[in-house]
């Protein structure tokens, strides 16, 4: 069902490329199926033909990593804050994926994990200077600290970790609570 749908809406996209709904819907087919090179070949082919487009460059990036491709998704995502160097969310982007790349996985270790946290910590810092109350960024800063602490080798590299992490979340709490008010 998912194949002829997917046929149905490429077919519909040719006779009227502007319109822009059908993307979305074969976005979400391809991912949902699995046919992940499939939706990479429809968005390579956009991304060629308009190189600075950031939807599609993001587009790109969530594909990879729906995919399970962490290095091909952060090349991505790393070109969307490139295109569009003071969107805070982009520089988010790129620190919340590399958490996703950290948490629950202990396949990640040592030197590699504080290179991927490294590469998340600097992301979200970036996101907190373009927005000075971006209290999402400041979670995920304190989240990534925590799995950085992980990889470290020494308990004060440990220790060090965990600090900045609490840092972090009193922070995303002060900023949570000044928006109730």
């Amino acid at each position: 069902m998912a194949a002829e749908a997917i046929t149905a809406l490429q077919s519909y996209s040719k006779l009227r490329p502007a319109d822009p709904r059908p993307r979305g819907t074969l976005l979400s087919l391809w991912i949902e199926s699995g046919r992940y090179d499939d939706a990479l070949g429809y968005f390579r082919a956009r991304h060629e033909r308009n190189p600075r487009d950031a939807e599609t460059v993001k587009l790109l990036g969530v594909i990879n990593s729906k995919a399970g491709r962490f290095d091909q998704a952060l090349t991505w995502y790393r070109r969307r804050t490139e295109l569009s160097p003071s969107d805070a969310e982009a520089h988010y982007a790129v620190g919340t994926l590399c958490w996703e790349r950290l948490h629950d996985r202990a396949d990640v270790a040592g030197t590699a994990r504080v290179e991927v946290a490294d590469a998340g910590i600097a992301a979200l810092t970036r996101a907190t200077e373009l927005r000075s109350e971006y209290a999402e960024a400041f979670t995920y800063l304190n989240l990534v600290y925590r799995e950085r602490a992980l990889g470290q080798t020494t308990d004060d590299a440990r220790k060090q970790d965990l600090q900045s992490a609490d840092r972090h979340y009193q922070r995303a709490l002060g900023i949570a609570r000044a928006r109730r008010r």
